[in-house]
């Protein structure tokens, strides 16, 4: 058996692992990053990161990151909601005047290459890792294709995204507000002149877009999970259908014909999100609508506030901690609310549900989604 030692285990292999992996290993902390290998689900779909964001990962000492040519600078946003008229809001406009459209999967790739090579261990499993020891000396037991290995660690970092995988094995439960989800694919050939940021409403949902580079078009049409049709081939032609009536963003699919995946696009609010000797960040923690654009954002801000406490030999404080946590997210649900109520022009069951949310369908959906496997509980 091989044997890993670190200060901070962390737990997932996508943007808020390696983020907090490389702001620890920055600070001088030993780090594990523990990820689970996976067949790739699909191209990762397009991600707007806000100047806020841009201003977070500079301040993370990441901001370099951001300069592949694999990411394209946004020139605002374009939303067609509320009103027949497109309203553009031009990124210029807004402190840090700077926006852009992300390649997810070159930004992940980039920060684990990035974290190799200053020291960030890392260990690539099969299977659920089995969780040992207690709360400063962490027994992580997993299998590799190498053989069995174990990882011990003073401290874990759940960075396994909505799964909250660690979470639910200290006993916390992830409590979901409603059944949004996604269906995504990236179009390409598509080019677009204007980089700006798409986003419309439709009558049974809404839909946004984000050109990318390599004349590559990312776009998801996000509706309920109780209302989608069974299958493949069935889920494809309905996202295909909503988004070539979008329009501002149907003139610009092309001729391509991409398959659609389902990826999960509720809200979510893990609940502990940290213990002794344990915490939560990004979406593990909680998880935002897409309409927010923060998604990237909240990880980053989570990132700082666990290595600044981590680096300087404290733990975190899980009571004072799940306070800042629950008034956040209360505050983010508040805008949620604002922002769908100020659409009135449909009134079918999505825009409904979302003027008076009902909490009982919603694990039913999700419940529904798992089953098929097309979805991330």
């Amino acid at each position: 058996m091989t044997v890993h030692s670190a200060d901070v285990a962390i737990l997932g292999g996508g943007f808020a692992a390696w983020v907090c992996a490389c702001a620890l290993r920055d600070r001088g902390v030993a780090v594990a990053v523990l990820h689970r290998r996976q067949a790739a689900a699909g191209p990762a779909v397009g991600e707007y990161l806000p100047p806020e964001g841009i201003s977070a990962i500079a301040a993370l000492g990441l901001g370099d990151i951001l300069d592949a040519p694999a990411h394209r600078a946004c020139a605002g946003v374009l939303s067609a909601w509320g009103d027949a008229r497109p309203v553009r809001q031009d990124t210029l406009m807004h402190p840090g005047s700077r926006a852009l459209n992300l390649d997810r999967a070159v930004l992940v790739r980039d920060l684990a290459a990035r974290g190799r090579s200053r020291g960030v261990g890392t260990v690539s499993c099969s299977g659920v890792p089995a969780l040992g020891g207690r709360p400063g000396a962490w027994v992580v037991d997993l299998a590799t294709p190498a053989g069995a290995a174990q990882v011990r660690a003073r401290f874990l970092v759940d960075a396994t995204g909505r799964s909250a995988a660690l979470a639910r094995a200290r006993g916390a439960r992830v409590l979901r507000q409603d059944g949004l989800v996604g269906l995504a694919a990236v179009h390409a050939p598509a080019p677009v002149d204007d980089s700006a940021l798409r986003i419309e409403s439709l009558p049974d949902g809404w839909c946004y877009a984000a050109p990318l580079s390599g004349d590559r078009l990312a776009a998801v049409f996000l509706t309920d999970a109780v209302g989608l049709p069974a299958g493949q081939s069935a889920r494809t032609a309905l996202a295909a259908e909503r988004l070539r009536h979008s329009r501002l963003i149907g003139p610009h699919l092309g001729s391509a014909r991409p398959a659609f995946r389902v990826v999960p696009a509720w809200s979510q609010w893990t609940e502990p999100g940290a213990g002794p000797g344990w915490i939560a960040i990004g979406d593990a923690a909680m998880a935002f609508d897409p309409l927010a654009s923060a998604g990237l954002t909240k990880a980053l801000e989570d990132v700082r506030r666990v290595a600044d406490t981590l680096a300087s030999g404290r733990q975190a404080d899980p009571d004072r901690l799940a306070a800042e946590r629950a008034a956040r997210f209360a505050g983010y649900r508040r805008g949620l609310a604002t922002a769908y109520a100020a659409e009135r022009r449909h009134d079918g069951p999505f825009w409904a549900r979302r003027r008076a949310p009902a909490e009982t369908p919603v694990q039913d959906a999700a419940a529904r989604l798992k089953s098929t496997g097309e979805a991330g509980a």
